[in-house]
């Protein structure tokens, strides 16, 4: 009775565990839970992701493909023109596109050139540095044999610190009776001192 008992105990979790394999979906499957990636410059932060179960969020992308499998990640531009790279498994065939300010938001680039196996690589210009990017991956064919896995990395340098990050360099303003505006970023610029009275971080002062 034990053994028998113990057996029927044994093909029950299994069930269980076949259940749970099969229904489970991708972490990123909704905008909601997209994966934040981060920019880097030098592009060897990657991230591993999957399309196994995963379900579509929107149509798919202009350049095609089939995205009843799609998974999202996000990223906030430290660079305005950064690269966005999609290396899918040996049977996995990628589509990756890119979009603004939100997942269904305008579409920016996309690219589906390679097989399975291949590298899609999308050449981002003229993004908004500290604006919201999401960043879509899903595979070309449309049975659930197409899922798989990839990596995808987001690099770029970001720009150089403005010319007056340091007092050495600071710009002179003339005094005037008028406003005579002078444009200004602080955008990659470094901390110089601590912050002043008034609060605030003074990690980009210029």
């Amino acid at each position: 009775y034990t053994t028998l008992f113990r057996s029927k105990l044994k093909i029950f979790s299994s069930i269980l565990f076949l259940a749970f394999a099969l229904t489970s979906k991708a972490q990123s499957d909704n905008c909601a839970t997209a994966t934040v990636l981060t920019l880097n410059a030098a592009g060897n932060v990657c991230t591993t992701g999957t399309t196994v179960n995963a379900t579509q969020s929107i149509a798919a992308a202009s350049c095609g493909g089939s995205s009843d499998d799609d998974v999202w990640y996000t990223f906030v531009a430290t660079s305005t023109d950064p690269t966005i790279q999609v290396v899918g498994a040996s049977s996995f065939n990628a589509v990756v596109d890119i979009h603004s300010g939100t997942c269904s938001g305008t579409e920016i680039n996309c690219a589906d050139v390679n097989g399975s196996g291949g590298t899609e690589t999308i050449n981002a210009t003229g993004l908004t540095i500290g604006s919201t990017y999401y960043v879509r991956v899903y595979s070309h064919g449309s049975t659930s044999s197409s899922q798989g896995t990839f990596t995808i990395c987001v690099f770029g340098a970001p720009p150089s610190a403005p010319s007056n990050d340091f007092c050495s360099n600071a710009i002179t303003l003339t005094q005037s009776s008028t406003c005579t505006p002078t444009n200004g970023t602080t955008v990659s610029a470094t901390q110089t001192m601590s912050a002043s009275s008034c609060g605030g971080s003074s990690d980009d002062d210029v």
